[in-house]
C-alpha cells in the first residue's frame, strides 16, 4: 500500500474508534511509568523546521531531496527511491549529530505496488553519535510480513547491548490493525519496552529514564529520526 491509501485507512480507524482522537496503542507498563512527551514539529511537516519533545530539540535539519530511478512498460514497471535527511539532536548533556537515508525497491503492475527488498534490503538506515567516523549508534530498519522492524546497535557490533525497534499497527480502542504504521517502540534485548513514538497526528513519545549515561540521549535522537521518516515513494 502506498501512503495514497494512508488516509482512507486512518479515516476508517477514526471511525472505528468512536470518532475519537487517533492514538497509538502504548506498551501499558510503559504508560503508566512516564508520561508522555507532545511532539512539536513533526506534523504538519514544515521544512527546516525544529522537532522538538521533552528536552530535546533538533537543529540544522536537512532534507534532501528523493533520487529515483523507474523502468515501465506495458502496465509492468520496477525501480528505486532514495532521500537523505541529516539533523542535530540537542539534548540536556549531549549533541549528537544524526545521517539517515531512507530507501524502496518496489515493482508494479496495474494498481498493485509489491515491495522487492523486503526482509533483504534496508528500508532505513541512520548513524548516531558524537563522532559518525568512530564512534556511533546505528538504526536500522527492515521491511517483513508484519510491517517494519530492525534494531538500534553501537557500532562495531558487539560492543554492549543494543535495541529491538518495531513498528507498531494497533490504536487504542481498536481491534483493527493498519496496514500503516502508527508508530514505533525501542525494547530491551529482554522485551522491556524502552520507548515508544507515536508519529499519527502531532506525534507523542515515551521514554523511560536510563541509567547508563548518554543513552537516553542515543533514544531520543533514534526516536526524531523515526518521526522523520517517510518510506520513499518510486515515481
Amino acid at each position: 500500500m502506498t501512503h495514497r491509501a494512508v488516509a482512507p485507512v486512518l479515516l476508517f480507524a477514526f471511525l472505528a474508534t468512536g470518532c475519537q482522537t487517533t492514538r497509538m496503542a502504548v506498551d501499558p507498563v510503559l504508560a503508566e511509568s512516564v508520561e508522555a512527551w507532545a511532539v512539536k514539529g513533526h506534523n504538519p511537516r514544515v521544512w527546516n523546521r525544529p522537532v522538538v519533545f521533552g528536552p530535546f530539540s533538533t537543529e540544522r535539519v536537512r532534507e534532501g531531496a528523493t533520487r529515483s530511478w523507474l523502468l515501465e512498460g506495458f502496465g509492468v514497471g520496477a525501480g528505486t527511491a532514495r532521500q537523505p535527511y541529516r539533523f542535530t539532536q540537542a539534548g540536556p548533556d549531549h549533541r549528537l549529530e544524526v545521517e539517515c537515508f531512507a530507501q524502496a525497491t518496489q515493482g508494479w503492475w496495474g494498481g498493485l505496488v509489491v515491495d522487492l527488498a523486503r526482509g533483504r534490503k534496508p528500508i532505513l538506515v541512520c548513524g548516531i553519535g558524537e563522532d559518525l567516523q568512530a564512534n556511533r549508534w546505528v538504526l536500522v530498519l527492515t521491511r517483513d510480513a508484519s510491517g517494519f522492524s530492525g534494531e538500534l546497535q553501537r557500532s562495531p557490533e558487539g560492543s554492549g547491548p543494543g535495541y529491538v525497534v518495531t513498528s507498531v499497527h494497533e490504536l487504542k480502542g481498536s481491534r483493527l490493525p493498519q496496514f500503516d504504521p502508527v508508530g514505533y517502540q525501542i525494547s530491551e534485548a529482554g522485551g522491556r519496552v524502552s520507548v515508544a513514538v507515536e508519529t499519527v497526528n502531532a506525534g507523542r513519545v515515551w521514554m523511560t529514564a536510563q541509567s547508563v549515561p548518554g543513552r537516553q540521549e542515543i533514544l531520543a535522537a533514534a526516536s526524531t529520526a523515526l518521526l522523520l521518516f517517510r518510506p520513499p515513494e518510486v515515481k
